[in-house]
């Protein structure tokens, strides 16, 4: 029995050590609560303060989208307006480069009739000096044949002009001849 009682009596300082050791584990585990409890409070704080500014986030991402949809449109618009712009500043481009080429085209259409007009004068200039220059070689025969002639003509002419001599002589010659047998008669 005495084994017993000691034996309740290590059981009894077991337990009560046991209760030290739970007691110390209940405050362990209220300083872990008051920990946990503290700790639950900043996470709702800090949860808080995320939720305020998820939501002040938020508010400033949708406006900030607002913002953007709106920008978008007008870019939209702005890039409308400037295709529209690039059209009609085409289609004037276009048509003043049509303008001037058909200018130029109605330009060289002169100038090709002036070409052509000159080309015919051209011909009918070279067709004519052609036969100026027939008509040069035709007075160039003529002119080495007028000077042998000419030469001929001259061997003529001083012929003549010694015939004439000769006859001026003779008629001379005929006139005295004719005094003196008129003076002869009339001394007969």
């Amino acid at each position: 029995m005495i084994q017993k009682i000691k034996d309740l009596m290590k059981t009894n300082e077991l337990i009560t050590e046991l209760s030290n050791k739970v007691n110390e584990q209940n405050k362990v585990i209220l300083e872990q609560n008051n920990t946990i409890n503290e700790t639950t409070l900043e996470i709702k704080e800090c949860r808080n303060i995320m939720l305020e500014d998820q939501k002040n986030s938020v508010k400033e991402l949708i406006s900030e989208i607002s913002e953007i949809k709106s920008l978008k449109e007008e870019f939209s618009k702005e890039i409308n307006d400037f295709k529209l712009q690039k059209t009609q500043v085409m289609k004037k481009f276009m048509e003043h480069k049509n303008n001037e080429f058909k200018e130029e085209i109605d330009r060289i259409k002169i100038d090709v009739n002036k070409y052509n007009e000159i080309k015919t004068n051209f011909s009918s200039l070279s067709q004519n000096i052609d036969n100026l220059m027939l008509e040069i070689n035709k007075f160039k025969q003529i002119s080495t044949n007028i000077k042998e002639a000419d030469f001929e003509l001259v061997k003529h002419a001083n012929k003549l002009n010694t015939s004439d001599k000769e006859k001026l002589q003779l008629m001379a010659k005929i006139d005295s001849l004719q005094r003196l047998i008129s003076k002869e008669r009339r001394k007969n």
